[in-house]
């Protein structure tokens, strides 16, 4: 599984810049969506098509056929718990993964609770919290399940509900098609019936106020908990002079006074309660870096706020930081700085990232910013230390490197290089030059070197060189081609 990212620049103002997440077989899950945040800040999605777990810098999957212990690769619902354990509600039972194992498990004597749609929290205590099929049940530590009777009778009243939502302490919002309810899970008590129908989706704003809004109606309100009052705020100013659509898939707080809307027909919005102002962002098909479409079905905040999107597949935008993270200098592992000029980079099939540069083939480590280097030495030459123009890797995940008059290199395991220069005694099957300018590489893993003089095909894993240096034979490559 590899991902790509749409980079950016960096965010001037209230703009956003979104880079989309993909996968090998296109866009991340384009139906079904959910996501959970775990303890150390990984992202994990559950989809129609698996789970995947975004660290940042790269995508990791769990589905079916695989060893993640799985039984279906329909995952309904995705949540982490305080313990950092993650539990997926699928088509065939919900099932858990401790944080330091690799393998879900099934959670037993729960084969047919917990397979349709369920809403997943947790009380005040930690025990965990899921609402499935007309009942509301706790999960303890030790994975006993006991169905909390008291609420019973608000469930079967108002049937299915639509959302639910942590208020603080045991207290809970459920939304209902006719009612938004406050409940005590710990006592099993209805604390309130607040007068907002459809409640989709909910976020706390204060101890006083939460903002809710619904995926079948074109409004967003405030409601005061304590009156019952209930707000209408469309009405209030937006980036574009247009008015604020409703029909929210979700609401998301990012600070005290910020909020985050996906709406089901007009992509997002960031509100600022304080100023009462709202910023819309929504797709631009002449802009790669918007979102995919507008059409959001949801949104959702990390805790170093990075916002995600779900509309047609997965885009993320940083709310706080630039798009952008410059780095000037190269670190070596003690810290020693060198500014060395950058010359190309490369990422290989286990993610590591190759810099070349004036100096150095450099084996860059993202996450701490610091580098292994690899000089490039000719030892046939006076100048001991050659330039590294560029780096590229072949079919075995090899990795080779063009260099400023010292020809080409494969790095080996001991950090020194194979070394292969231009044989004057065989025009045709040789490098042009020992100055190469860059390596490209064609679809079957062949490289095709460009160099003083020239050009050669190189199948780089059999060591042969069709070498191409003068006009009437590049005119007849380029005639048949």
């Amino acid at each position: 599984m590899w991902f790509m990212l749409v980079m950016a620049c960096a965010v001037n103002g209230q703009e956003l810049y979104f880079r989309h997440l993909t996968t090998s077989e296109g866009l991340l899950s384009d139906l079904r969506l959910d996501m959970t945040e775990d303890r150390l800040g990984r992202l994990w999605i559950g989809s129609d098509e698996g789970i995947n777990v975004f660290d940042g810098f790269q995508l990791t999957a769990y589905s079916l056929p695989d060893n993640s212990g799985l039984l279906s690769n329909n995952i309904r619902r995705i949540y982490c718990d305080r313990r950092g354990t993650i539990w997926a509600a699928t088509l065939k039972g919900m099932q858990y993964k401790f944080e330091k194992e690799t393998r879900f498990q099934k959670l037993e004597n729960a084969d047919t609770l917990f397979r349709d749609n369920p809403y997943i929290g947790e009380t005040a205590t930690g025990e965990l919290l899921v609402i499935s099929r007309g009942k509301l049940y706790q999960i303890d530590s030790n994975r006993n399940i006991t169905a909390l009777e008291g609420l019973t009778s608000l469930f079967r009243k108002y049937r299915a509900p639509l959302s639910f939502t942590h208020h603080r302490d045991d207290l809970w919002f459920v939304g209902f098609r006719e009612t938004l309810a406050l409940v005590d899970v710990k006592s099993q008590k209805l604390i309130k019936e607040l007068p907002f129908r459809n409640t989709w989706c909910l976020a706390v704003v204060n101890d006083s106020t939460v903002m809710a809004g619904t995926f079948v109606q074109d409004s967003v309100v405030i409601i005061n908990i304590q009156s019952g009052d209930v707000q209408t705020i469309n009405h209030w100013k937006t980036s574009d002079g247009e008015r604020l659509g409703g029909y929210a898939g979700s609401i998301t707080r990012i600070d005290d006074r910020r909020f985050i809307i996906g709406s089901r027909y007009h992509g997002i919005y960031i509100i600022d309660v304080d100023a009462k102002f709202v910023q819309h962002y929504t797709h631009d098909p002449s802009i790669p870096t918007t979102l995919k479409s507008k059409f959001c079905r949801r949104v959702f905040v990390t805790r170093d706020k990075t916002m995600f999107a779900h509309t047609r597949g997965l885009s993320y935008s940083g709310l706080i930081a630039p798009q952008f993270s410059t780095t000037k200098f190269l670190i070596d592992k003690n810290a020693n700085r060198t500014d060395e000029g950058i010359n190309s980079f490369y990422e290989d099939q286990k993610g590591n990232f190759w810099i070349s540069t004036n100096v150095n083939l450099a084996l860059w480590d993202r996450p701490t910013g610091k580098s292994t280097y690899y000089p490039f030495k000719d030892t046939s030459s006076t100048q001991k230390f050659r330039t590294v123009r560029t780096v590229v890797g072949d079919r075995s995940d090899g990795i080779w490197v063009g260099t400023f008059g010292g020809g080409l290199g494969r790095l080996k395991t001991n950090g020194e290089y194979e070394i292969i220069k231009r044989d004057t005694t065989k025009r045709e099957n040789t490098i042009p030059s020992n100055e190469i300018h860059s390596i490209a590489i064609d679809r079957s893993g062949n490289f095709i070197i460009c160099a003083n003089g020239g050009f050669a095909f190189v199948d780089p894993l059999k060591r042969t060189f069709k070498t191409f240096i003068n006009d009437p034979v590049l005119k007849l490559i380029s005639r048949n081609a």
